[in-house]
Parts: C-alpha cells; sequence; structure tokens
C-alpha cells in the first residue's frame, strides 16, 4: 500500500490567511484613499475658500406695522428683495418639522452630503430616463444660494464641496436659520420671515400646522 505524500506547508495553511491577506491589502488601500481625500479636501478648502459674502448678514426689508403690531407690508432691500432675519428658536416648530420631512430626513445625521439620497435620486433619474430627483441636502441648496453653480456634474460636486465647508464652519442650527432665512420664494420674497408677513401678516413663530 502506498502512502500519500503529506500535504505541503501552502495547503496545510489552505485559502483563508490569503483572503486575510487581500482583506487587508484592501483594507489599507481604503484607509490611504481616504487619508488621500482628507487631505486633498483641506487643500481645497485653503486654496477655494467660502465667497466673503457667503456668511456675512445682509441688511433687512423694513417693515409697515399696524398700531397693535401686525405686519402690513414689507419694503425692499438693497437688492430689491423682501428679506427679514429668521430667528431659528422664535420660529414655530411646525415650521422646521415640515421643512425637515419635505426637503432633508436626514438632515441631523449627514455632514453635507448624503450619499443615501444622492443613490435613491441617481436610481429614480434612471427609471424614468429623466432628472426627477436631484438628492441635494439642505445644505446643499444653502450652498448653492451663497455660490451659485451650473446644473452640471461638475456643478453638483462644487456643490457637495461648498456644503462641506459650511457644515465645518456652521452648526445644524445656524444652516437651517441661514437656510430659512435665504430660500427664494415667490414674489420677491427671501425666507420664511418675510413670506409669513408678507403672505399672512404673521412671525415664523405664529405659524400654525
Amino acid at each position: 500500500m502506498t502512502r500519500a505524500a503529506p500535504p505541503s506547508a501552502s495547503a496545510a495553511r489552505g485559502p483563508a490567511p490569503r483572503r486575510r491577506r487581500r482583506l487587508a491589502r484592501v483594507a489599507a488601500g481604503l484607509a490611504s484613499a481616504l487619508v488621500a481625500g482628507h487631505v486633498a479636501l483641506r487643500v481645497l478648502d485653503a486654496a477655494c475658500p467660502l465667497p466673503a459674502a457667503a456668511l456675512a448678514p445682509r441688511a433687512p426689508s423694513g417693515v409697515v406695522t399696524a398700531a397693535d403690531g401686525t405686519w402690513l407690508r414689507v419694503g425692499l432691500d438693497g437688492a430689491g428683495e423682501r428679506r427679514l432675519p429668521f430667528v431659528l428658536g422664535d420660529a414655530s416648530p411646525h415650521l422646521v418639522h415640515a421643512l425637515l420631512a419635505a426637503e432633508d430626513r436626514r438632515f441631523l445625521a449627514h455632514r453635507g452630503v448624503d450619499p443615501r439620497a444622492l443613490v435613491r435620486a441617481a436610481a429614480r433619474c434612471v427609471a424614468a430616463g429623466a432628472a426627477v430627483e436631484g438628492g441635494s441636502t439642505l445644505t446643499m441648496q444653502l450652498a448653492r444660494l451663497v455660490d451659485p453653480a451650473p446644473r452640471t456634474v461638475a456643478g453638483k460636486a462644487r456643490q457637495a464641496f461648498r456644503a462641506w465647508q459650511l457644515e465645518r464652519r456652521l452648526s445644524k442650527a445656524e444652516i437651517l436659520a441661514r437656510y430659512l432665512e435665504a430660500v427664494p420664494l415667490p414674489g420677491n420674497l427671501r425666507g420664511a420671515t418675510a413670506a409669513a408677513a408678507a403672505w399672512w401678516g404673521k412671525r415664523p413663530a405664529d405659524l400654525s400646522a
């Protein structure tokens, strides 16, 4: 009877060590890519700062009020728009909840760009054969307001970068307040405060569900 040759050392080790080595190489590659991406963002942040006007306050419009304090008319500011400051702490929670539900449900969870929203929007656009959803977060929408960019792939990348910059410099509450102060609405209106005053003669705190 012939005796089977003993397995070689490499055969005895089996495929598990090779898989571990491959996983280790993949993990090292991903870590290197993340570090390189982080460094690149910091370099771009220094080379391409936010526009000076992005974080600067704007002079508000004047408001005509009745004797009882009711807002009657919102005047025009220097840019020909009706714009009033928005204070998040004074606003009705119904307004904030409605905005987040409609525009950015994961606003508190992301850092300016929401990969889930982008993937979902891409899938819906492919299924519809047209651009039916953009996947922009509230921070990205604010970034487009402070630094307009074309609606192209390059423009979307620039918008995402500006959103990352905004998230580094502002709190979530500040981003919400700035968005609700700057969002363009019909009738030369800018922001929720001006809209509430012009449409209903109310302040944001008085808005109901």
